[in-house]
């Protein structure tokens, strides 16, 4: 599934909301427009090129070729979000390497579904857990 590429099919809408400046302007977690859900259709781009809408039936038949009996595949559309138990969740890159290191294999870091992919220099893995309880900038307004 990491070289099938998935895209919002109306970019434009997707990318920013009309009321930008006025969500902005108001307390945190308050939106006073939410989009239509035509404007989040999400369509998938195969490593063929074919741009599949994330629910055909031939996308699901493509992404199923290849697992075993055991293993199933299912499409689950929800209207509030689907992520882990905090909102944010943070990674390093050394984190990743150090994991690896163990394992004895190369990880790729996108299997931990971070939202923030931090760089920490020469930390050694695990840093990002001394940041726990703490405050952090990120960029101008996160």
């Amino acid at each position: 599934m990491l070289r099938h590429v998935p895209r919002f099919r109306h970019r434009e809408q997707a990318a920013k909301p009309p009321n930008l400046a006025e969500a902005e302007s108001i307390a945190p977690g308050l939106t006073p427009l939410y989009p239509s859900r035509d404007d989040f259709t999400v369509e998938v781009e195969t490593p063929s090129g074919q741009v599949l809408a994330i629910d055909d039936p031939t996308l699901m038949q493509m992404l199923r070729d290849g697992l075993d009996e055991r293993h199933g595949l299912s499409l689950l559309r929800s209207d509030r979000a689907m992520t882990d138990c905090r909102p944010v969740s943070l990674f390093t890159l050394q984190t990743a390497r150090q994991l690896g290191q163990e394992l004895g294999i190369e990880i790729d870091k996108r299997r931990f579904r971070a939202n923030i992919y931090a760089d920490l220099g020469s930390s050694a893995g695990f840093a990002e857990d001394g940041l726990v309880g703490s405050q952090l900038r990120i960029g101008s307004k996160a």
